[in-house]
């Protein structure tokens, strides 16, 4: 998708699935690399993936913080609906089957 940002320069985005990015991290970031003809080397790599260690290893021993819509004033059905076209959008494109 393809939209014009502030300094009248056209950006290019892609989408990426987040549930496919925590199976596989270091894929998407190679396609990524590849998507912009971007060489991606060793020693970024490496780094990364240092980085993703030693992060899993701190978010092992950290009391992890659940989210509930209700403290948001949220119920399901209000959210579905708020992105029922943004799915439709995925499961058009066969990004992401709908889990509806």
């Amino acid at each position: 998708m393809f939209l014009t940002g502030a300094t009248g320069f056209i950006s290019q985005f892609i989408l990426r699935d987040l549930l496919r990015h925590h199976q596989d991290p270091f894929a998407i970031v190679r396609s990524i690399y590849e998507y912009f003809c971007w060489t991606l080397e060793p020693e970024a790599l490496h780094k990364m993936e240092d980085w993703h260690f030693r992060l899993a290893e701190k978010r092992r021993t950290e009391k992890r913080h659940r989210y509930d819509l209700k403290d948001y004033g949220l119920t399901p059905e209000m959210v579905n609906t708020a992105f029922v076209r943004y799915r439709d959008f995925l499961t058009a494109r066969g990004i992401r089957a709908s889990r509806l």
